[in-house]
């Protein structure tokens, strides 16, 4: 087991690393308050402007230790760990989760600790944020021509805005029931009021003569 940190993976430089701590759901941000004249607490966590509950950044906790040559070599020690972490921030790569990235940075100070009159393992927290992104991009393309829908797929366990591309003329659009407002074109950008639920999503048009384009990167919970 063992993790990649901006592409460079722990095996690459002889280390091996174990999780002390696996976020494998982030921290729900739990808004309370104990009113006069009520019992326990009232939770005003539902009501965020988007109606949907957040999340605090995740940290993964690993602890690691040189291998081989490595244990002897002072010198090597250094330049490997100057090698992993030589960019604080970056993107992290779980073992246990290789389909997802995690966008993030590291949160301690790296020391090195003598275990056995050898100064070989050290401890690393990366702090990241709650959602991880997938590594491939989706994207669907169609040209269509009068009234019709077209099933979109999220394949991701969290809301995401997609880029979109839509040329022609069209009335009456709407995605999963919502209307969407347009006026002649949307040249392959994101869109604030515009995202993808987890799992199928229909865009129609009452009338529609052109070409559309959705592509994201799915998000996710866990990968």
């Amino acid at each position: 087991m063992g993790f990649a940190w901006n592409g460079v993976h722990t095996s690459s430089i002889k280390l091996y690393a174990e999780a002390r701590a696996l976020p494998v759901l982030p921290e729900p941000m739990i808004i309370t308050e104990e009113l006069a004249g009520r019992d326990g607490f009232y939770d005003f966590t539902a009501y965020n402007a988007d109606g949907r509950q957040h999340y605090r950044a995740r940290e993964w906790e690993y602890r690691c230790a040189f291998e081989g040559a490595l244990k002897t070599n002072a010198a090597g020690r250094v330049e490997a760990i100057a090698r992993l972490f030589g960019d604080y921030a970056g993107h992290l790569i779980d073992d246990g989760c290789v389909t997802v990235r995690w966008e993030g940075v590291v949160a301690n100070q790296i020391n090195l600790t003598s275990v056995a009159r050898a100064m070989h393992t050290f401890g690393v927290i990366i702090r990241t944020q709650p959602f991880g992104e997938g590594l491939t991009t989706v994207t669907y393309t169609r040209g269509v021509s009068g009234a019709g829908s077209v099933s979109l797929s999220n394949p991701g366990t969290w809301y995401v805005k997609p880029r979109i591309y839509l040329t022609g003329a069209a009335s009456g659009m709407t995605i999963n029931g919502k209307p969407i407002p347009y006026a002649g074109a949307l040249i392959n950008r994101p869109v604030d009021w515009l995202e993808l639920r987890p799992g199928d999503n229909e865009w129609a048009v009452a009338g529609f003569s052109g070409e559309m384009k959705f592509e994201f990167t799915p998000i996710y919970v866990w990968g």
